[in-house]
């Protein structure tokens, strides 16, 4: 179990070193070993590098087992306890050499983006960056361009090296007016390269938090990160700032290009950012209003549902970051009902951010609701007045059979939140 649920792990934190230290970091010693031991339910996505990097680290826990011939009993139990306890780390070797190919691969990947972007210069590229927010605007700023131009946007969140080179590459021809490109880091240099390959014309700030801190070393480093799109952009270029957010207004003395501004502190207020881009680009008021009523709700990632007239579910499952949370609050409370539920995963990878963040979350929250639940074990020490629950059939007993009516936010990508909001809109 511990060596599927160590797959698991490496996948979801794509195979990032810093993001398994970071994780490993923020665990008790005696999580630690108790993931050592056992490791959770959890089960990677089989993909072809899942795969190998399963294979090579089966060679590594099992090569004594067929190198060293006629083991004794005695022995046999030991490279058997070994496999359970070296497992994890026979997974980490594997990850380690499977970098190396993959390191290549991304740049040469990239290499050809770059080049086939090159076959269109009058193509009109729109690149799209910060810490929330990212995904949402994007997809508004596409659909409300649609209107006029035939656009491209990479898919979902499609933001790293390697999935923006294998779009454009499998994707980007020249029938396309526009491409909306996501672009997203853990570290500082991906937003660059990304950015030298794609050549914007257009970029977007949607807002600079403390997401990741811990992997990026601090906000200073997230917002040198993020301005690498800004300064891909070219004398002629253009920044559209959300200044609505603090962090991002105060970059408006730094910035060289031509600049625009608009105000956005929810997801409802994303669209501001495809006004701005849609005027930039020439669209007329009409235009851009023909193209805001054709917007695809579900490109929200807070998505509410009305299950019945007793419950109304939002669900903000995608990812977790402190300003997305608050406003996810903001419209949980806003929504009429007798009880006001908050389950949450709490924020990851906030590095030395992570007691003064979550704490302050639980301390800001707590007094608005009248149900408040943690599903993330090693979160539950920073949400003092949240309920750790371990399972959904636990969650979903806590939130039935209630008297009168129900609005309960699931925020947070979690196995527990999405079980139960599958349960309670399907037995509603």
């Amino acid at each position: 179990m511990n060596f599927i649920y160590w797959l698991y792990q490496w996948q979801l934190k794509g195979y990032r070193r810093d993001r398994m230290v970071l994780f490993i970091q923020s665990l008790t010693p005696q999580d630690r070993v108790r993931l050592l031991l056992s490791g959770q339910r959890k089960r990677p996505k089989i993909t072809i590098k899942i795969v190998l990097i399963s294979l090579t680290a089966a060679v590594i826990v099992l090569f004594p087992l067929v190198t060293i011939p006629k083991l004794s009993l005695f022995w046999v139990v030991c490279v058997a306890f070994l496999v359970v306890i070296g497992g994890p780390f026979a997974i980490a070797a594997a990850v380690f050499l499977w970098s190396i190919p993959s390191f290549f691969v991304e740049r040469f990947l990239l290499f050809l983006a770059k080049r086939k972007r090159a076959m269109f210069p009058s193509l009109i590229v729109i690149g799209v960056t910060g810490s929330y927010g990212k995904t949402t605007t994007k997809e508004v700023i596409a659909d409300v361009l649609s209107e006029k131009f035939k656009v491209l946007r990479t898919p979902k969140s499609a933001n790293g090296e390697i999935g923006v080179a294998l779009h454009a590459l499998r994707y980007l021809d020249a029938s396309y007016d526009v491409y909306v490109v996501e672009m997203g880091a853990y570290y500082r240099g991906v937003i660059k390269l990304v950015a030298d390959a794609m050549k914007p014309k257009i970029g977007v700030m949607t807002g600079l938090n403390e997401q990741h801190a811990g992997l990026f070393g601090g906000k200073e480093n997230i917002i040198k990160a993020k301005m690498e799109l800004i300064d891909a952009l070219d004398v002629n270029g253009t920044a559209v700032l959300n200044v609505a957010d603090k962090n991002v207004e105060e970059l408006v003395k730094n910035i060289d290009v031509a600049i625009m501004t608009y105000e956005s502190r929810n997801v409802d207020q994303n669209v501001q950012a495809a006004r701005v881009v849609g005027a930039l680009l020439g669209m007329t008021e009409d235009q851009i209003a023909q193209g805001i009523s054709h917007i695809n709700p579900q490109q929200s990632r807070m998505q509410i549902t009305k299950v019945s007239d007793n419950l109304s579910v939002i669900d903000d499952t995608y990812n977790s970051n402190s300003t997305g949370f608050r406003a996810a609050v903001e419209k949980l409370v806003s929504i009429p009902a007798d009880r006001h539920i908050v389950v949450c995963t709490g924020v990851y990878e906030l590095g030395e951010e992570s007691q003064s963040v979550n704490s302050a979350l639980d301390q800001e929250i707590f007094p608005r609701v009248d149900g408040f639940y943690i599903v993330e074990p090693f979160h539950a020490k920073y949400y003092a007045h949240a309920k750790l629950v371990v399972s959904a059939k636990q969650l979903y007993d806590e939130m039935v059979n209630k008297v009168g009516s129900v609005a309960v936010l699931f925020e947070g990508r979690s196995l527990i939140n999405l079980q139960t909001m599958t349960k309670l809109t399907s037995n509603s």
